[in-house]
């Protein structure tokens, strides 16, 4: 994620962003984020909006999730993915708690289609302190009876514009 967002072109976009008061931009990042992805030279596979069933015990509401992106790196286990859940928000307390939204959405995911590794969680806030950051996600992870080490925490200021990033 560091990498992807030292790049002078989605530096000068979230600035423009910015400057124009434009909202609604998470797909474009998404997309940015694909084509990043796809030219990086350690992945693998790698899918958006990846679809899974539901185990319907759990929720009746809806068949159907999709995850941001499910993808691997290359020399893994060709049926084990990652998960990253994106959100962008002018809020960094929104952003961090639908995150945790979308985490509790893949734990409706039906077990015999979990053949995730692991998940991630990307926000992309207005700059806030490190602590501020820190206190919010384990706020958050404490409602959702999550269980997240301290550690596992990462928060970065987007050089050059007024935005952060966390991942969790």
């Amino acid at each position: 994620m560091k990498i992807f967002f030292q790049q002078p072109a989605i530096q000068s976009r979230l600035q423009l962003i910015t400057q124009h008061r434009i909202t609604g931009w998470e797909i474009w990042l998404q997309v940015e984020f694909s084509c990043f992805i796809d030219t990086h030279p350690g992945m693998g596979d790698w899918c958006r909006e990846w679809q899974y069933s539901v185990d319907r015990r759990r929720t009746k509401t809806r068949q159907y999730i999709a995850i941001d992106f499910a993808f691997r790196r290359k020399h893994t286990s060709k049926d084990k993915y990652i998960a990253l859940e994106v959100k962008q928000s002018l809020s960094t307390t929104q952003c961090i708690h639908n995150l945790f939204k979308d985490v509790e959405k893949v734990w409706h995911m039906k077990s015999s289609e979990d053949d995730l590794r692991n998940m991630w969680c990307l926000g992309i806030h207005p700059s806030s302190s490190q602590v501020e950051v820190r206190d919010t996600v384990m706020k958050y992870a404490k409602k959702y009876d999550f269980e997240l080490d301290n550690g596992c925490i990462e928060y970065q200021l987007i050089e050059g514009t007024d935005w952060g990033f966390t991942l969790f």
